[in-house]
């Protein structure tokens, strides 16, 4: 667990944050999502809806040991950047926290518009937009990121119905 303050999102947050950025990235345009997985996942789900995208890419990436500790980015599953390079292309991950995530896209989409549901000032010159900013110490619990108190998922692995 992560010794700072803690931010808790919740589903409506996130969905009023959603529409609220849809107006502004409407006037872009765009005709793809590149989403960052796992954390970009749900957040590019959300968008491809309000946006109407439908050619929608996934670039797959770990960079997390445990909660508190960042470890070297292992990317993969790189979409064509002929195809998603390109002012059409919007970029979005859950979080940019140190920057290196979308750092190290940016070097690969540099004509994508990079997106983050939350920035950390570290972080923050890599995108060219977020809907919530917190300090650098601070933990953010995503909704689907919500485990029990016993640390076991709060979904059925076989129904994945709320236990």
């Amino acid at each position: 667990m992560s010794k700072g303050p803690e931010h808790t999102l919740t589903w409506k947050g996130i969905e009023d944050a959603m529409r609220n950025a849809a107006g502004y990235l409407e006037e872009h345009k765009f005709t793809r999502l590149l989403v960052v997985s796992r954390g970009g996942l749900v957040p590019g789900a959300l968008l491809s809806h309000v946006l109407s995208i439908k050619n929608i890419a996934v670039v797959c990436v770990e960079s997390y040991e445990n909660k508190s500790k960042q470890s070297e980015l292992k990317i993969s599953n790189y979409p064509d950047p002929e195809i998603f390079n390109s002012t059409e292309t919007l970029l979005v991950d859950d979080i940019t926290d140190t920057g290196m995530t979308m750092g190290a896209l940016s070097t690969v989409y540099p004509k994508a518009l990079r997106f983050a549901l939350v920035a950390k000032p570290a972080g923050r010159r890599y995108i060219h937009g977020a809907l919530i900013d917190v300090s650098q110490d601070t933990w953010v619990n995503f909704p689907w990121e919500i485990k029990s108190k016993k640390g076991e998922s709060t979904f059925h692995s076989e129904s994945g119905l709320p236990s």
